[in-house]
């Protein structure tokens, strides 16, 4: 599993190229779409110095997904998929804003097998719409408490990355911000990542 010492600057591909042009940029952490264990499988057999990330939305596709190597896997903290003894993947939660407050649901997420946690950004699929910066704060707070580690994602912009940062998250995931009219864009790419090197990443 690929670790890093600082925030990653993670980046949501739909290719293989995508992908490829975000390493180039910078991005330390790739996330494939929902269920994709074809791409997941490409990306991690390209062997380039990146992790993958990806979200199961069933148990069928947690399993295809852990199978193809990704490092980190994303599902509801509800139902931590059976996987094989001895996978290397980590399993983050998803924890919805309605349970943040839940004390059972986050004692028992280490018990369950995850390692990790993210916010779900419901409906508008914008964090920020979702959590304010006090709530993300608390949730950082909580994961370090359980000894989870944890990333943000969620239709987030560049001056999200300074403010997210100061909370010290594994990752932090962009989307729609490095696109241009719905294609990659490598100036985008450039100038978010410019910012993890400047306040992330050595």
């Amino acid at each position: 599993m690929a670790t890093w010492m600082t925030t990653a600057f993670a980046v949501a591909a739909r290719t293989l190229d995508e992908a490829a042009a975000s390493v180039s940029e910078g991005a330390r952490l790739i996330s494939v779409p929902a269920g994709d264990s074809q791409l997941a499988r490409a990306l991690v057999r390209s062997g380039g110095d990146f992790g993958v990330m990806a979200e199961a939305r069933d148990e069928a596709e947690a399993l295809a997904l852990a199978e193809s190597g990704v490092a980190w896997l994303i599902v509801s903290p509800n139902h931590a998929p059976r996987l094989q003894r001895g996978a290397s993947v980590g399993l983050v939660a998803k924890i919805p804003a309605a349970s943040r407050d839940d004390a059972a649901l986050w004692a028992g997420l280490r018990e369950r097998g995850f390692i990790g946690a993210t916010p779900e950004c419901g409906p508008s699929r914008k964090l920020t719409d979702v959590w304010d910066m006090t709530a993300l704060s608390a949730f950082a707070t909580r994961c370090r408490a359980q000894g989870l580690t944890f990333g943000f994602a969620g239709g987030l912009e560049a001056p999200d990355a300074p403010r997210l940062m100061a909370f010290k998250p594994r990752w932090i995931l962009f989307g729609e911000a490095v696109r241009a009219e719905g294609a990659l864009s490598r100036p985008l790419l450039r100038d978010i990542a410019a910012l993890f090197r400047d306040g992330g990443e050595e």
